[in-house]
């Protein structure tokens, strides 16, 4: 794709309705799809697992990355925006996550962030079809 320029970077607010019409109407101007979703660690600021200061975490508001309240509100519409992009059926979403301990699972090493890729239409399946109660559960865990 690099070799072709077909790597195009779209910055904006992900959990933005109106971002993402923008995005949709530029993709449409190109008659284009997106082939892939990079958010790299957006979910972690999202969540807020933890609160990273001087290499170290500071605090932990949530550990677990548990979608409760306000961290539950701000995911859904992380995942609504998700939706609302103009996707090809085989777009791979890119994320990366720091480590932590998940129903006793240490998962990762801190302060190095773990990748994870999927096809985004297997991520929006899961999401919408199991009660999640974590972000971990989203990675397969």
């Amino acid at each position: 794709m690099h070799a072709l320029d077909r790597i195009v970077p779209i910055r904006g607010n992900m959990t933005s309705e109106e971002d993402m019409i923008l995005i949709n109407s530029i993709l449409r101007a190109e008659h284009s799809t997106l082939k892939s979703i990079y958010l790299s660690n957006m979910e972690e600021f999202l969540l807020e697992r933890y609160v990273i200061e001087n290499n170290r975490i500071a605090r932990e508001p949530n550990p677990n990355g548990e979608f409760k309240g306000r961290h539950k509100i701000a995911y859904e519409k992380l995942v609504r925006s998700l939706k609302r992009l103009d996707t090809s059926e085989n777009c791979v979403l890119i994320r990366f996550y720091f480590p932590g301990e998940y129903r006793g699972h240490k998962i990762g090493v801190f302060p190095w962030l773990e990748p994870h890729v999927t096809f985004l239409k297997n991520f929006l399946s899961n999401y919408a079809n199991r009660k999640l109660q974590s972000v971990f559960q989203t990675y397969g865990f």
